[in-house]
């Protein structure tokens, strides 16, 4: 419990010292203007996402983007999220993150889809969710696949946000987790989620929180099938 206390009062210190720069409130309609949509012509089947997390694009996701470009097939498209332009801070960042998803599932031209596979990175996992509860309602003959590297969980004030909501609406949701890193609110287990718990098999060079990528990258044929 003390635990948990100390977690949130460190939620309370990053707003409260929110940079000058960081968007405390992002409009969706700001954020349906300026994101960029994948084109799915109507061949298209299978659509991947990839959501990345606070510190934007890096080595990590390149890597990911590679590999998924790899192995997609020519009826699929693989589309990176770039959402650092309205991420705001660590705290604004989950509210943020859940707006692209929902702005994204409401703007895709979905209707030739079979499947959408959507990755979450840490606090991207938001948008991941948000992405694919929006597409059930809207569009439930589309399978949703969730992969979620060491997603974030904590959403305001609310600690166990990820753990109790995440993956609730997709067909399938896999967490990769890393439970020892410093990243506070990232080493719970999602209660709807498959968790493989990598944490035992990091080599000792890689930091925590990056490791369930990484691994993800390395191991990446074993999580995204039928595409």
């Amino acid at each position: 419990m003390k635990s948990y206390v100390n977690h949130i009062l460190f939620a309370s210190i990053l707003l409260m010292n929110t940079q000058a720069h960081a968007r405390l409130y992002v409009p969706k309609n700001d954020i349906e203007e300026r994101i960029q949509i994948p084109k799915i012509e109507p061949h298209i089947k299978n659509l991947i996402l990839v959501f990345h997390g606070l510190n934007g694009p890096d080595k990590n996701t390149h890597d990911l983007m590679q590999e998924l470009n790899r192995i997609a097939k020519e009826n699929s498209i693989v589309h990176f999220v770039d959402w650092t332009q309205f991420k705001g801070n660590t705290f604004t960042a989950p509210t943020h993150s859940k707006k692209v998803g929902e702005v994204l599932a409401r703007t895709l031209n979905s209707k030739s889809l079979d499947k959408i596979v959507a990755i979450g990175i840490s606090v991207g996992s938001f948008a991941a969710n948000e992405l694919s509860k929006q597409i059930k309602q809207q569009n439930p003959k589309i399978k949703t696949q969730l992969i979620l590297l060491d997603p974030f969980l904590l959403l305001g004030f609310n600690h166990t946000y990820g753990q109790r909501h995440f993956g609730k609406d997709a067909h399938l949701c896999q967490q990769i987790l890393n439970h020892d890193d410093k990243v506070v609110f990232t080493n719970d287990k999602i209660d709807a989620c498959q968790v493989d718990d990598i944490t035992d098999m990091r080599p000792a060079h890689v930091h925590g929180h990056d490791w369930p990528l990484i691994y993800f990258v390395q191991n990446i044929e074993h999580y995204i099938i039928d595409l």
